[in-house]
């Protein structure tokens, strides 16, 4: 027993972040003479703009993961 608890002992630990969740919403931007439709990070607050053809729910379907900071966008804290 002395012996598996030496060997486990001395095994590399696992490097262990702490997982940031959040959500995309849904703002409007300014963009010259008009404002345009734009998903933003909750965690970092980052935004990209949303193509006229598509929706936030595009987005969220494409994006599991915010570009910027790496937020698992799976709807915030749970």
């Amino acid at each position: 027993m002395n012996e598996d608890y030496t060997k486990l002992k001395d095994q590399p630990t696992a490097d262990m972040v702490e997982v940031r969740r959040g959500k995309w919403i849904e703002t409007q931007e300014p963009l010259g003479w008009c404002d345009v439709d734009c998903a933003e990070c909750s965690v970092c607050h980052e935004s990209w703009i949303i193509d006229e053809d598509s929706s936030i729910d595009d987005y969220e379907c494409m994006w599991h993961y915010c570009p910027n900071c790496g937020a698992k966008m799976d709807g915030g804290a749970k």
